[in-house]
């Protein structure tokens, strides 16, 4: 629940020296991988609670997810002293896009065979992980 704490006692048991990995759900993602729902991230947790049971799930995990974008994780690392944190995310997932055969679905299989499209395709998937859009935050920090 506390993040703050979390990353407190990551950074005290660390060595001068040590790094930690961090791997959490992107905020700005629209599916929520806990439950696998559609838009729970953007919504206030009251909300998500009345939608997850809705859905016939029960909300009582909803009270330990704390939902990040890069850049606020980044800050809070360094709140506890963390230094240096990097997102490894953003250049896996362009790794993937400039290397479309590493994408093993088959949508994206056949969007790729096809010149025009496939290219503007690759140019839109460019842009969104550019803006931050893409399924979690790998980061990793020094003490």
């Amino acid at each position: 629940r506390d993040t703050r704490l979390a990353l407190a006692e990551m950074y005290r048991v660390l060595k001068p020296g040590g790094v930690c990995f961090i791997d959490i759900p992107n905020r700005l993602w629209p599916v929520e991988p806990h439950y696998r729902m559609v838009l729970i991230p953007f919504l206030p947790k009251w909300v998500y609670a009345l939608y997850v049971r809705l859905r016939g799930k029960s909300p009582e995990e909803l009270n330990h997810i704390n939902f990040f974008t890069a850049g606020k994780l980044a800050r809070e690392m360094k709140k506890v002293g963390l230094k240096h944190p990097i997102n490894h995310a953003v250049g896996e997932m362009k790794d993937k896009i400039h290397h479309p055969d590493s994408i093993h679905h088959p949508l994206i299989r056949k969007i790729n065979t096809m010149p025009v499209v496939g290219q503007l395709f690759l140019g839109v998937l460019e842009l969104v992980v550019s803006l931050g859009i893409y399924p979690t935050i790998r980061m990793t920090s020094v003490k």
